[in-house]
């Protein structure tokens, strides 16, 4: 017998679905009923990583482009590590450059609240 779970994700922008494990047992006895301990901490762990690249990804759609209309440059990546309490994620970081009309905004907002 085999079992397969997937992860099924829907956004604005559609639905999508991930393998997250597969599984698969020959006979019944003690050891193969239901999940090991190491099959449910895989099971998570994988879970908890898909989740959080999604919903990383989402945040930096969201502030990929500025109020203004125009779009962050990406100054390049690094990779951080974040600690769940299923195991620690290394997550893509981008480096965002902001606009420099919202910069000038901010300067020109400061000025004017001095004076």
């Amino acid at each position: 017998m085999k079992f397969q779970l997937e992860l099924t994700i829907q956004t604005d922008e559609g639905i999508s679905t991930t393998e997250v494990i597969t599984l698969e047992r020959k006979h019944l006895c003690d050891d193969t009923i239901g999940l090991s301990l190491d099959e449910a901490k895989s099971l998570l762990a994988q879970l908890q990583q898909q989740i959080v690249e999604q919903q990383v990804d989402a945040f930096i759609n969201e502030i990929k482009t500025c109020d203004c209309g125009q779009t962050h440059s990406l100054k390049g990546h690094h990779t951080i590590r974040y600690q769940t309490l299923f195991g620690k994620l290394q997550l893509s970081s981008p480096r965002i450059i902001l606009v420099i009309v919202k910069i000038a905004h901010l300067k020109a907002l400061a000025h004017y609240v001095r004076s």
